[in-house]
């Protein structure tokens, strides 16, 4: 399950330096707003495909700077051609019996081979007993340039990094906050996705999984 994970995990990179995280859930690339929109030129490469997100056209944006209003949503989110994973949205709120992990992929850039390398991190969380509009909090280690990493309960997206306190107190934005009602469509359908056509069938993990595995055989 990890290295599935892994799998659908990328740095977002500006120079030589990974500034935040993005993953790929549901056939959608999504990100923190703020890294894209702080970054105008970090770029992601997914297969042999480089995007720099700022000249991208989201189907999804909020706004980065939630410290004025909680009830803003850290999220951007893309529609890439041919990008499958195992991971899911959930818009189930996670509780103390769930087993979380927030996953980070480190980059580093190796000036002697002018080539990068790309390090799985793998960080238990814990859940407070905290919430504050769109986002809750969890006791966990935070990286520099984790920010938009998935929180993970086996292959659900259940949060979404946005930043910490650097006493080991994150704040991760609840997936339900831009997803339908958990029970439609098993919460996992996003509002929009921009212009592109849509499947026949309906857009359910058994679907998702599907085409994963199409793409990985």
């Amino acid at each position: 399950m990890n290295y599935l994970i892994e799998q659908c995990i990328y740095p977002i990179i500006d120079g030589n330096e990974s500034v935040g995280q993005g993953f790929i859930a549901d056939g959608l690339f999504i990100t923190a707003a703020h890294v894209v929109t702080g970054y105008p030129n970090a770029f992601v490469e997914i297969g042999n495909n480089r995007f720099v997100l700022s000249k991208e056209e989201p189907c999804i944006i909020g706004k980065g700077d939630t410290k004025k209003d909680p009830k803003e949503k850290d999220v951007a989110i893309f529609t890439f051609d041919g990008i499958y994973s195992f991971l899911h949205l959930s818009a189930r709120n996670p509780n103390s019996k769930d087993y979380l992990r927030s996953f980070c992929m480190a980059f580093n850039y190796d000036m002697a081979t002018n080539a990068y390398h790309k390090d799985p991190h793998i960080l238990e969380a814990t859940l407070l007993n905290q919430e504050e509009g769109n986002y809750y909090y969890c006791r966990c280690k935070r990286y520099e340039g984790s920010s938009g990493s998935p929180l993970v309960v086996g292959n659900e997206v259940v949060g979404i990094m946005h930043g910490g306190d650097g006493n080991g107190v994150c704040a991760f934005l609840k997936p339900q906050s831009f997803m339908y009602p958990e029970g439609e469509y098993n919460g996992v359908i996003i509002r929009t996705l921009g212009n592109k056509p849509k499947p026949d069938e309906p857009l359910t993990p058994d679907y998702f999984n599907r085409l994963a595995r199409e793409q990985i055989s």
